[in-house]
């Protein structure tokens, strides 16, 4: 491809080689943090108590990682098997395998924001225990 023809906004092939290598190692990282806090709602759950949504942060801590570890991993391996004598079947397998992986990927995550917003509701329930609580405790002690 002469300059001329070369597209101003893309970048070169090795450029992109490199941003993708980072985008990877940057949702690796971000995996890491997702079972973290997915970890903590599990202990969260399990101290307030409420069996079903621990069960619930249990299966997203277990599941949810693993499936986006897959893509990431992928996106990896599109990036490596870049080159152009490389392409062909085995990049056609990435691409499909990273697109079926994406469905469960998609449910899950529609799993955790409506996990997040059930500990929401739980947690505004148990605020207005501890305040009716606090209540009967203060007007107990004047």
């Amino acid at each position: 491809m002469s300059p001329v023809e070369r597209n101003v906004f893309e970048p070169s092939p090795a450029v992109s080689r490199w941003l993708q290598i980072n985008e990877g190692m940057a949702g690796i990282l971000a995996i890491v943090g997702l079972a973290a806090e997915l970890q903590f709602y599990e202990e969260l759950a399990a101290r307030i108590p409420d069996p079903a949504l621990s069960a619930r942060a249990s299966l997203l801590k277990k599941t949810f990682p693993a499936c986006y570890l897959a893509i990431v991993v992928l996106n990896l391996v599109y990036a490596v098997l870049e080159h152009p004598a490389q392409r062909g079947g085995a990049i056609m397998f990435v691409g499909c395998f990273a697109g079926i992986m994406a469905i469960p990927t998609f449910v899950l995550a529609i799993g955790y924001l409506l996990m997040v917003q059930r500990f929401g509701r739980v947690l505004d329930k148990q605020a207005r225990f501890a305040t009716d609580i606090w209540a009967v405790h203060a007007h107990n002690v004047s």
